[in-house]
């Protein structure tokens, strides 16, 4: 979960140096992760080694929000904050 929350940190996308440093996870067992999340749409990576949030796992935190009101409407603002971003 820790990389997970590091590559939802403002800024992305994330490179695996950033997302292992602010996870405290090793570099190596880092890439790992990423690439099984990136396998599962849970993450996407841009090409040029940058990594994000990817929509399956926006569809799951968007079923958690719609469960709860007050964090669908926080989720929104977070989600046009990225946009911006």
């Amino acid at each position: 979960m820790v990389i997970i929350e590091a590559l939802s940190a403002p800024g992305g996308p994330h490179r695996l140096a950033e997302v292992a440093a602010a996870s405290g996870v090793p570099k190596s067992s880092t890439y790992r992760i990423l690439a099984s999340l990136v396998e599962q749409g849970y993450a996407v990576t841009d090409g040029e080694g940058g990594y994000g949030i990817g929509l399956r796992l926006r569809a799951v935190a968007a079923g958690v929000c719609t469960e709860r009101p007050a964090l669908l409407a926080a989720a929104r603002g977070v989600e046009l904050l990225l946009q911006r971003g």
